[in-house]
C-alpha cells in the first residue's frame, strides 16, 4: 500500500496528541501506521493517517493549528425548578 509516511519520521496529530511530536516506528503491509509519542505510548493509525476509520486524517508530516472557532458545551434545554423540585418531593415520599 503506498503511503507518503516512512519509519523513522517525524510526524504531529494536533487533535488526538496535541503539541506532541511523535515518531513511526511501524508500517505493516496492509496500512496500519504505528506512532511512538514519548509519554502517551504507541498509538496506531490506519493507512492515509486516520486515528480513527470513520474522522478525518489528522497524522501529519508537520506541525499544525487545530482552531475551534465557534465550538461550545451549554445546556441547550432551560431547567423548571419548579419541576425539579417535585421529583425531589415524589423521591422523599412528600407528594
Amino acid at each position: 500500500m503506498k503511503t507518503v509516511f516512512k519509519v523513522g519520521m517525524s510526524v504531529y496529530d494536533q487533535v488526538n496528541f496535541p503539541d506532541k511530536e511523535g515518531k513511526i516506528t511501524k508500517i505493516e503491509n496492509n496500512g496500519l501506521i504505528t506512532v511512538s509519542f514519548s509519554e502517551y505510548g504507541e498509538a496506531e493509525y490506519v493507512s492515509g493517517g486516520y486515528y480513527y476509520e470513520d474522522q478525518f486524517p489528522t497524522l501529519s508530516t508537520k506541525p499544525y493549528k487545530v482552531e475551534l472557532q465557534g465550538f461550545e458545551q451549554k445546556a441547550s434545554i432551560k431547567r423548571d425548578s419548579s419541576r425539579f423540585k417535585s421529583c425531589l418531593a415524589f423521591k422523599d415520599n412528600k407528594i
